[in-house]
Formats: C-alpha cells, sequence, structure tokens
C-alpha cells in the first residue's frame, strides 16, 4: 500500500520553522501474501533523522505506564534477588520513569536513548542517559565505564530496530550472560508453575524456533524435519508445516482491535493444519475456556504465559 511521501513523525514546527524546508520520505506498507508479515519498505535513516528535533513522548505522563514500570522493576528485583552491584540498562529510556524503580531499589542503572531533548530531562531527573542509538559503540560506552548489565530492558524497542542482528551483537557485548538477564516482557509468577515441565526439555540440545516473515520464504525449512522445532502465530501456513511437524505451536493471544469471531477461526485452521503431534500452547485470557471447544483433542491445548499479568489472572 503505497501512502506516498510524508514527513518524519513526531516533529510539530514552531512558527519560525514553518517555513522552513522539510524531506519527505515514501511510506509505504507491505505484506506478505504468504504469512501476513506487515512491514514498511523504506527505512529512515535513524541518525540523522529520527528522534532529533524535539521528540514529544515523555513516559511519565501517564500513571497506568508508572504503575507498570513500577510493578516491573519490584518484581525483577525481587525475583532474581539483584543488589547494589548490579548494573541495570534500560534501551529507549526515555526521561528514565523505569529506570528510577530500579535506583530507588538501590541497584546502578544506565539509560540509553536517542531523542536529545528526551535525554536531557532524564539527566535532570537524575538518571545518567547516553545520548545515542543503542549498539556496539553505545554498548562498549557503557561497559568501560560501568562493565557489565546484569539486567537489559527494552521497552516497545525492539520491533523499531532494523539491523537486528546488529543489536542482538551489542547486548551479547554487554549483558553478563553468566548471571545476567532480558527483558522485553515479564511473566506472571502464578502462572510459571503450569509450565515447570518444560524449564529443562531438551536441555543441552539445538532447538529451532520459527515464526512468520518474508526471509522464511526463501529458506528449505525441509531440513528441519526431525529436529526441535518450535513455531509461533501464523507459521502453521507454511507449505512444510507437516514435514517440520514441530514440537508445539504457540498462538498470540486474542486483544483488541481484533474481533473475536475472527480469531476464533484462526485457531480452528491452525487446528487443522497443524500436524497432529504438535502441541498448542494459547495464552491464559479472558477466553481460555473455549480450548476445549476449538482444538480436536483437550490433551493438545495447554496453556502459557501472558505477558500482562494483570490480564492473566482475571
Amino acid at each position: 500500500m503505497d501512502l506516498g511521501l510524508h514527513p518524519p513523525s513526531d516533529q510539530f514546527r514552531t512558527n519560525s520553522q514553518i517555513n522552513d524546508s522539510v524531506i519527505f520520505y515514501p511510506l509505504g506498507v507491505n505484506i506478505c501474501e504468504d504469512c501476513g508479515f506487515v512491514q514498511l519498505g523504506y527505512i529512515v535513516p535513524p541518525p540523522e533523522i529520527l528522534y532529533q528535533d524535539n521528540y514529544p513522548y515523555e513516559s511519565s505522563t501517564t500513571q497506568m505506564g508508572q504503575k507498570h514500570y513500577s510493578d516491573f522493576a519490584e518484581s525483577v528485583v525481587n525475583t532474581f534477588n539483584l543488589g547494589g552491584n548490579d548494573l541495570v540498562v534500560d534501551i529507549g529510556s526515555n526521561v528514565g520513569v523505569l529506570l528510577d524503580v530500579f535506583k530507588n531499589q538501590g541497584l546502578r542503572v544506565q539509560g540509553i536513548d536517542p531523542a536529545g531533548n528526551i535525554c536531557e530531562i532524564a539527566e535532570l531527573r537524575g538518571i545518567p542517559t547516553i545520548n545515542a542509538f543503542f549498539g556496539e559503540t553505545s554498548a562498549k560506552q557503557v561497559l568501560d565505564s560501568h562493565g557489565m548489565a546484569s539486567v537489559i530492558t527494552g521497552t516497545n524497542a525492539f520491533a523499531h530496530v532494523d539491523d537486528q542482528n546488529a543489536f542482538m551483537r551489542a547486548v551479547e557485548l554487554l549483558l553478563d550472560f553468566k548471571d545476567g538477564l532480558k527483558f522485553m516482557s515479564y511473566p506472571n509468577k502464578k502462572l510459571l508453575g503450569k509450565n515447570i515441565c518444560l524449564k529443562t526439555k531438551g536441555r543441552g540440545k539445538v532447538a529451532f524456533l520459527l515464526a512468520t516473515g518474508p526471509s522464511v520464504k526463501n529458506e528449505n525449512l525441509k531440513v528441519l524435519a526431525g529436529k526441535d522445532c518450535y513455531s509461533a502465530s501464523n507459521f502453521f501456513l507454511h507449505e512444510d508445516i507437516k514435514t517440520i511437524n514441530p514440537k508445539f505451536h504457540f498462538f498470540a493471544p486474542y486483544h483488541e482491535p481484533l474481533i473475536l469471531e475472527n480469531y476464533i477461526e484462526w485457531l480452528r485452521k491452525g487446528d487443522r493444519d497443524l500436524p497432529a503431534e504438535t502441541k498448542i500452547f494459547l495464552a491464559t485470557v479472558r477466553l481460555i475456556w473455549l480450548g476445549n471447544t476449538i482444538f480436536s483433542k483437550i490433551v493438545r491445548f495447554t496453556t502459557y504465559i501472558f505477558h500482562n499479568p494483570h490480564a492473566a489472572e482475571k
């Protein structure tokens, strides 16, 4: 879908800037006809353009967001017995709301954010923040100043990354993998026991995690026959799904604005297309009771930990 040329978003011009020249960039939405994966077709050069002109969003503006960050940080500290020697690095840290909670818990903190005006606000709040995009350069900067990180967090950051391999190389460089933790979301501890049987399953073996994406179409996945494979989302539509025969398939939770009827039909199609041996995992949200009416075998379906603990407890 070609939406034409547009100026960068999140840039609100002042009266003195009205007549300044503005660069417009292509905005086109691409969709994979096989798997339904959606992404933008043009990448705006991030270091020169994105988040550079008085970025307006501050994570401190919503009470719900602040409570979420507070609950998350406290649960991480308490669950993993973190202390004063542990370093927490937040990628895309904004004004430091999340890191402020970790700091109040006695931990060392370091933020990394590309928006200069946001970094200034974070510094005034007492949160040390590097004004940069996260990558190997900023990771080395933190490493040289503070040592390895015990915890690396990223809130709605990974989806905005173009070169995800480079991003993860930087994580690998900075994170203490012996004892370190990285979070893109967090589990509900009450539900962890339901999945404890998976904790050491396949320990020491190579596993393959399969999801949808344009690059998958170009790969010969028949070579994965007989391997430990785990699939997710629309991957059950792949032409080689029977050959791959994944041990488990994970469905995303139902959420608005999805239409419930369409979501249920999606689950039923997955049940029809997946090999009979594949176990289905469904998020523990309000329609979990539908599992026994949708899937062909009760033993085929179980629950997994949903990223929103409040929804999971309902």
